[in-house]
């Protein structure tokens, strides 16, 4: 796993968690960028090895940290959003965004946020090689959950969703007022629901399920 960590005060914000993954013996390199212009060309050059960003907001735009903006790190954020939609990104940031454009960012179905300090448990689940990872938009109550996928079957991606809309349906028996909402876009399946419940059930599907995503399709 290669990790892109951005931002402008790395020593305080960035080296505890490097120092946890390793304590971890998790598998991974990593990159520190502290500004937006190259963190954008590193994208540019770099994007098909880049597995998780790590993003601050708050950012100077060069590295002479000249222009700097509260909310700079969006423009990366925008960039993974148009042109790599595949890299998962967890905004790591005090920075105050108003519930709107929270919500925007979640249902690309690329973001999670976590107010400083990132809690290493989380960084956790998001390097582990599981066929599901849950990234958790914490958006007030919003009721958007998004599952990435370690597969670029689309088809094979297409057809757990599939399979998971039938155990959900199966479910109206005992909850005809359930409603939900799975989409699938690339290697993400988004739930939107107000019943939290399913997406447990989605998470423990997919860690009893693994097996299904290196055998036969569902």
């Amino acid at each position: 796993m290669h990790i892109m960590f951005v931002d402008d005060n790395p020593y305080n914000k960035v080296e505890h968690l490097i120092r946890y993954l390793k304590d971890q013996n998790v598998d991974f390199s990593h990159v520190i960028i502290n500004c937006s212009d190259f963190a954008i060309q590193y994208l540019a050059e770099h994007n098909d090895g880049i597995d998780l960003a790590i993003v601050d907001l708050g950012l100077p735009k060069t590295d002479d940290c000249k222009e700097y903006s509260a909310t700079r790190g969006l423009d990366i954020i925008d960039e993974i959003c148009n042109k790599y939609p595949k890299i998962p990104v967890i905004i790591n940031s005090e920075a105050y965004l108003p519930n709107a454009v929270l919500q925007h960012y979640a249902d690309t179905g690329l973001i999670f946020k976590h107010c400083k300090p990132l809690l290493s448990q989380k960084l956790i689940q998001f390097t582990k090689k599981r066929n599901i990872h849950l990234i958790e938009p914490n958006i007030g109550y919003s009721g958007v959950f998004v599952f990435w996928v370690d597969s670029d079957d689309s088809v094979l991606v297409k057809n757990y969703a599939n399979q998971l809309k039938k155990s959900i349906e199966a479910l109206k028996n005992d909850f005809s007022e359930l409603t939900y909402e799975i989409t699938v876009s690339s290697n993400k399946i988004k739930l939107v629901t107000k019943e939290p419940f399913l997406e447990s059930l989605i998470r423990h599907t997919g860690d009893d399920g693994i097996q299904l995503f290196t055998g036969e399709p569902i």
